[in-house]
């Protein structure tokens, strides 16, 4: 799979067994979960202040957010540089 693939294709496929629910919307998304968008896995660990207010008018209580996980490329290149 090509990775402009996640690209072509506003509406993200849903696995699910409920008939007639076949994409993600904006109920299905809050922080902590895990999203699989074509068998991959992506976490959602945060948002900013105006997709909490917009949960908050629509009467959905967003998770608190996570910490970012540790980039460990980013580490390693840090730590290779230093020598």
């Amino acid at each position: 799979m090509y990775e402009d693939h996640y690209n072509e294709n506003p509406n993200l496929d849903r696995a699910t067994e409920t008939p007639g629910q076949t994409y993600f919307t904006w109920k299905d998304l809050n922080c902590g979960i895990a999203l699989n968008v074509y068998t991959r896995y992506f976490r959602l660990v945060d948002c900013d202040d105006f997709t909490r207010r917009f949960f908050a008018n629509e009467g959905v209580k967003m998770c608190p957010s996570e910490k970012y996980p540790e980039d460990l490329f980013a580490y390693t290149r840090a730590m290779i540089n230093m020598k």
